[in-house]
């Protein structure tokens, strides 16, 4: 079993619950999806007028959008009532979010390190533009950026990174992966909003390579835009 394979069996299993239970864990889903997941757009599936189909594999789709970490806190709201009616399925999902946990135990402490080694990088950064070294920022930004697109190609993508990658590169693989994924799991995302991604990376570039000159703005423009980045590929890494 994988996370596809159980999403739609969850799925399945509401769908098929009396009507009135459906509603119930239908509109537990929309809940915690809406708060934890806020890009995701439930309401125009929900609201609009929408087939039976249509929704179930929207449903699919949002459960697959979230992180890990929340997926399994939905699942787990879900399957201890769902066992009433589906014992044997429950029973099989309640194994396989066991071993996810495990898993997700690891990757919970790799993830925080991930993190808080981002911070200390948000923290130099500010320093540097309080301080008005802004070029200073721009490069600590920059820095920061290539080692976690390095750490993205390597870990999520099995990228050989003995191979040489310009930035400009980086960015170009990693939105085609990520827009892939989206489109492979019909996750609603838009595919410009992605493009964020190889903007701030060309600009970032352009800063360090040319010479030119960094003012506060462009300093405050890579930090941020840096910190969204990564934050957003540490959704998929």
């Amino acid at each position: 079993m994988n996370w596809t394979f159980a999403c739609e069996k969850l799925a399945e299993l509401i769908f098929s619950c009396p009507f009135t239970r459906q509603n119930i864990f239908k509109n537990r889903l929309h809940r915690y999806i809406t708060e934890t997941y806020p890009d995701v757009l439930i309401d125009s599936y929900l609201n609009g007028e929408k087939a039976q189909a249509d929704e179930y594999t929207f449903y699919v789709s949002a459960l697959l959008a979230l992180e890990e970490e929340h997926r399994i806190k939905v699942f787990q709201s879900c399957i201890k009532d769902l066992s009433t009616f589906f014992p044997d399925e429950v029973n099989r999902l309640e194994k396989f979010l066991d071993q996810e946990q495990y898993k997700h135990h690891n990757y919970y402490y790799q993830r925080k390190e991930r993190i808080d080694k981002l911070n200390r990088y948000l923290k130099r950064i500010d320093g540097a533009i309080n301080n008005g070294r802004y070029a200073l920022a721009i490069g600590l930004a920059n820095r920061c950026l290539r080692e976690y697109y390095r750490h993205f190609l390597k870990h999520t993508m099995k990228y050989d990174l003995k191979k040489t990658y310009s930035m400009n590169q980086m960015a170009i693989y990693i939105y085609r992966y990520i827009l892939k994924y989206l489109r492979t799991n019909n996750i609603p995302y838009s595919a410009t909003r992605l493009l964020f991604i190889t903007i701030t990376t060309n600009a970032l570039f352009l800063a360090v390579t040319s010479n030119a000159y960094v003012d506060k703005a462009l300093a405050t423009y890579a930090r941020d835009n840096v910190n969204s980045i990564v934050r957003f590929l540490l959704r998929y890494s």
